[in-house]
């Protein structure tokens, strides 16, 4: 993501009430104009929702409607929150499965448009740990199959060395299709990294995946853009040394409120703007102070550091409550006639949310019950699902019609 640049303010401004939104403007006021740093804008929750947002024509691919281009990498960790891993691949311009990642997606059992939306890409590695069978079905979906022996790396890191072979291309073409549907974005220079997988199974393997997030820090030939670790519960990311902006939307299938900053590399020395337990020139370090279980208390957070420190930060726990809920109660009908029927039709259920919002991009309406709010999301993250399937049954529906009437009827004997 891009950095803020420079302006010069002499003059010192009030400070702001808790709770209410902090500007990059507000904090380069508050220091001299030649202590003025560049700020590191962060996104973390830019990806977790379905909206339609950006949309383009038909036959136009969706990771094309992303704001930012971004990527996906599938580490060897069970996926828990299957909607979120979804929802997260629908714009991505890659998928990337780090070698036993590959069965994860698998895994899943994913079908349909479903499918289709996470397929990955390219799986790499030494391949010691994906399934024989499901390199051979990923392989006949023409995923590319890209073998690494390097014993000096991670999965992990040949992943991000991948992806970065492929950054100029998936720039290039997301730019060009941008400067035409959406040419008043500016073009894009960094690609972004999802990574699910990362925290789960062993203790060792955790702190490898923070370790590398720090490499990667470092490291040309990996860092690609922006890397956020995803968790059932939380988004974990690294914080550059110096001031950091982080968006930090709190609401329905978004962000919680609790946040970290843990110095798992250096001790450091950190200030800190939008938080619940603001501090100043505070200094932390594994075995001293840290900081856990801090409020989010402003749609922006602002983060001064002397040294690279993870931030964590809760994702929305209604939200997923709501996904399982919703899972639950699904279900679809055939009638006697052979129709399927899955409920109300996807233009009635539209126009209805429409209705409801008073705008047909289903727009946040903060007087509408939050309630209304988390259906209209999930309806409309679902309705593509659902409305593959029909199809598929309805084809499956009319093969067998045809079968049917391609019988000879066999006449009666009276004898």
């Amino acid at each position: 993501m891009p950095y803020a640049r420079k302006r010069k303010h002499s003059a010192v401004a009030s400070a702001a009430p808790i709770g209410a939104p902090l500007s990059t403007e507000l904090l380069l006021q508050e220091q001299e104009a030649d202590d003025i740093p560049e700020v590191k804008i962060w996104t973390p929750a830019s990806h977790l929702i379905h909206s339609k947002n950006g949309a383009l024509p038909e036959g136009v691919p969706r990771k094309f409607s992303a704001d930012v281009p971004y990527a996906v990498l599938v580490l060897n960790q069970p996926i828990k929150d299957v909607e979120l891993f979804v929802t997260v691949c629908r714009k991505a311009s890659y998928i990337v499965a780090a070698d036993g990642g590959l069965n994860r997606v698998k895994d899943l059992g994913l079908e349909g448009a479903r499918e289709e939306l996470c397929m990955p890409n390219a799986i790499t590695g030494d391949l010691d740990s994906v399934g024989d069978d499901v390199l051979t079905f990923y392989s006949r979906k023409q995923v590319l199959v890209v073998k690494d022996s390097d014993q000096y790396a991670t999965d992990f890191t040949k992943s991000l060395r991948l992806i970065t072979t492929q950054k100029k291309y998936l720039l290039k073409e997301y730019n060009e299709v941008k400067h035409v549907y959406r040419s008043a974005l500016p073009p894009a220079d960094n690609l972004d990294v999802f990574v699910f997988g990362g925290l789960g199974g062993r203790a060792d393997q955790a702190f490898s995946e923070l370790h590398h997030l720090y490499l990667a820090h470092e490291d040309e030939h990996i860092l690609v853009g922006d890397i956020y670790l995803v968790t059932p519960e939380s988004i974990i990311f690294l914080l550059h040394k110096g001031t950091n902006l982080i968006h930090t939307p709190v609401g329905p299938k978004q962000l919680g409120e609790s946040v970290g900053i843990i110095p798992m590399g250096r001790p450091s020395i950190i200030t800190t703007k939008g938080l619940e337990w603001d501090v100043k020139d505070w200094h932390t370090e594994i075995g001293g102070q840290i900081s856990t279980s801090n409020h989010i208390r402003a749609k922006k957070v602002i983060v001064t550091t002397t040294e690279p420190v993870l931030f964590t930060v809760e994702l929305a726990q209604d939200a997923r409550d709501q996904h399982s809920h919703l899972n639950g109660q699904a279900q679809n009908t055939v009638t006697q006639d052979g129709h399927v029927n899955g409920g109300p039709s996807s233009k009635r259920r539209r126009a209805e949310i429409a209705d409801m919002s008073g705008d047909e991009e289903y727009a946040y309406h903060p007087s509408l019950p939050a309630r209304v709010h988390e259906l209209r999301e999930y309806i409309d993250a679902r309705l593509d699902v659902v409305d593959a399937h029909i199809k598929e049954l309805m084809k499956l529906n009319n093969k067998l019609l045809d079968v049917i009437e391609s019988v000879p009827e066999v006449a009666n004997s009276s004898t």
